[in-house]
């Protein structure tokens, strides 16, 4: 199996929104018009991934592989400036991205491949569906292979995957 129709058919075994999900209050016109994403989503991120239907589309389109991935999607100020970073550790989701220790212990999942993601900016006529979120899998390993030292390089024919990318 070739590393794209693999990358396109990870199953997802848990998908969970983190940080505030809540409707944002009073949001402007402008704003709108704008289409400028706050906390790291767009308005129409935040319709699909607060959506019961739109996200069991996702895992159903995911459910094709073998290796389990738990997705977590952070929506908070400290997340929206986070760009694929690739391997990250616990001091990281605790540190950088100021998550608390239970949820930390939901990520840090030794029976899969965890994957926190933390904003859809740079692609703003690209909805975050199952497609966009394979994609930016795809930058996060490219990104925390040679950006990292410590990060071993990927080798796409292993089908091996480190267990926390964000």
């Amino acid at each position: 199996m070739k590393f794209k129709q693999w990358l396109s058919e990870m199953p997802i075994v848990n998908l969970q929104r983190i940080g505030d999900w809540e409707p944002d209050k009073n949001p402007t016109d402008a704003h709108q018009r704008r289409r400028v994403p706050r906390k790291g989503y767009y308005n129409d991120d935040f319709g699909i991934l607060t959506s019961d239907a739109a996200v069991e589309k996702i895992k159903r389109k995911w459910a094709k592989c073998e290796q389990p991935f738990n997705a977590f999607f952070l929506r908070s100020k400290e997340g929206a400036k986070i760009r694929e970073e690739g391997l990250v550790d616990v001091d990281y989701l605790a540190n950088v991205l100021k998550l608390p220790q239970e949820q930390i212990q939901q990520i840090n999942n030794p029976n899969a491949i965890n994957i926190v993601y933390t904003n859809n900016i740079g692609a703003e006529r690209m909805p975050m569906n199952w497609w966009t979120m394979a994609h930016r899998v795809g930058h996060a390993l490219n990104r925390g292979s040679y950006q990292s030292p410590h990060v071993p390089a990927y080798d796409s024919s292993s089908r091996t995957l480190p267990e926390n990318y964000t």
